[in-house]
């Protein structure tokens, strides 16, 4: 069923999926703000979330975020970023306990999927790209695609810090403020730091709390 734009104007958020083909799954949420434009495109959203908001623009698309984590003041366009899908069957999924506050940029494009494990704490100002959003060519021809991003368990990005497309970290990492990681650490517990990101620590785990020996 299609439903006029005027008529959608008036629905409560829920509702106006109806007639646009997208499914909303939701947790608690305070201040939330969806924009979505395609088809059989699907919200689920279990976590607590204020004052957030969530862009689509095209087909088939996931957003999954799991219980038990937090997305707070990430609000697109005004005052802070968003969780933000372009083209066809891309997906972003944030796992259980994952904690976002602040301007995030989760920005996922051209089926190039952004993944979140459990326990990761993301702080504000941070952008998570799988692309690059314009084409750069080379004799013609784009050499720029988008590549998916996977972030293990229990990882910290510290404010300001830079993941791009194609990155992969393994669990239990720090990436340090302004630090720009634009490729992939295999190794657990390190310390990543400076432009391009290099370990500069290892064996390390962390915790929210810092009180405590």
């Amino acid at each position: 069923m299609h439903l006029p734009s005027w008529l959608r104007a008036w629905l409560p958020g829920w509702a106006k999926g109806w007639g646009q083909g997208w499914r909303i799954r939701r947790g608690w949420q305070r201040g939330w703000r969806q924009s979505i434009h395609g088809r059989h495109n699907r919200l689920e959203i279990q976590a607590t979330c204020r004052d957030c908001r969530i862009e689509i623009h095209g087909d088939h698309n996931l957003v999954q975020i799991d219980g038990g984590g937090v997305l707070e003041g990430v609000a697109c366009l005004r005052g802070g970023a968003c969780l933000w899908l372009e083209d066809d069957g891309t997906s972003v999924h944030i796992g259980p306990r994952t904690a976002l506050y602040g301007a995030v940029t989760v920005a996922a494009s051209e089926g190039a999927g952004i993944e979140i494990g459990a326990d990761c704490l993301i702080a504000p100002g941070v952008p998570i790209r799988s692309g690059d959003s314009h084409a750069i060519l080379r004799e013609g021809k784009r050499c720029n695609p988008a590549r998916p991003v996977r972030l293990a368990q229990h990882i910290w990005l510290a404010e300001g810090a830079v993941v791009l497309k194609g990155v992969s970290l393994a669990p239990h990492c720090v990436v340090a403020t302004r630090a720009v990681v634009s490729r992939s650490f295999d190794q657990e517990g390190c310390v990543l730091a400076g432009n391009p990101a290099r370990a500069v620590k290892s064996g390390i785990s962390w915790r929210a709390d810092r009180r405590g020996p």
